[in-house]
């Protein structure tokens, strides 16, 4: 199984991921790893996770959605997982400009339909929620679909990585804030409008850890079905913070995540 297109960089493309945090790749995925993105998000489905302590919130439709590393999935949903592919890990190496990466979680990103509340996706960042030393890490978010406007995909603030990171912010409430209030005249210099693009099925986004994103309201009668899948440089140490993605993982702080469950991949 290939499932990844080949020569889907473009120096243009490297250049603006470096420069604006974020890149569009047009049919990054073949045929049939689409196919198995869209199977492993049946699996999803049927097999829903129950969220607790500070989690719980995601049970709640207009929160809901299910991202997890690929080893706290049933059996038949981890042999569909894409996240190993030597070539879609390549794409994260050089985006990041590491000499290897591993695989830290994979999983679905399902955004119920809009009779049952979903709401948008607040403005963050991903590193102060990764338990992560350093900046080096991106998610390749993959429409397992076609995905319009009007069904919430990613959106992206350019160049809001180069801010460094901002802190953690309550997921939980209601509404988007006004992101502009959170920077200074300075970081407004760095950070340019808010940018995001219809998707085709098997199209991707690609964001860095400390890129501003956020998405819309699913205002369709359909879940929102992606895919995505976190990788790290293999230089980062484990920083000691609680994380869904180590549980039942004995890392050590300031350690590298030297474990199984995050395979090197390229």
């Amino acid at each position: 199984m290939n499932g990844v297109r080949d020569a889907v960089l473009s120096d243009q493309l490297v250049r603006q991921f470096r420069k604006e945090g974020w890149i569009k790749v047009d049919r990054l995925l073949e045929e049939d790893a689409l196919i198995r993105v869209q199977k492993a998000l049946d699996v999803v489905l049927a097999n829903e996770e129950r969220f607790e302590g500070e989690q719980a919130y995601r049970a709640e439709p207009r929160f809901r959605s299910q991202f997890a590393n690929l080893r706290h999935r049933p059996q038949e949903t981890r042999e569909l997982n894409i996240g190993w592919n030597p070539k879609l890990g390549e794409v994260a190496r050089i985006l990041l400009g590491v000499e290897h990466v591993q695989l830290f979680a994979e999983g679905g990103v399902i955004k119920p339909a809009r009779q049952e509340g979903a709401r948008a996706t607040r403005w963050h960042q991903d590193l102060p929620r990764q338990p992560f030393d350093r900046r080096d890490a991106l998610t390749i978010w993959i429409a397992a679909e076609d995905i319009g406007l009007e069904r919430g995909p990613l959106a992206f603030l350019p160049g809001s990585h180069r801010l460094g990171p901002l802190g953690r912010l309550d997921m939980t409430l209601d509404g988007q804030d006004d992101i502009y209030a959170k920077f200074t005249d300075a970081d407004l210099e760095l950070v340019g409008r808010p940018v995001t693009h219809p998707l085709r099925a098997g199209d991707a986004t690609i964001h860095c850890a400390l890129l501003f994103h956020s998405a819309g309201s699913n205002e369709s009668d359909r879940p929102r079905r992606a895919w995505a899948v976190t990788y790290m440089s293999s230089e980062t140490l484990y920083n000691g913070a609680p994380s869904g993605s180590i549980e039942g993982v004995n890392l050590k702080p300031n350690q590298p995540f030297d474990h199984n469950a995050f395979p090197l991949v390229a």
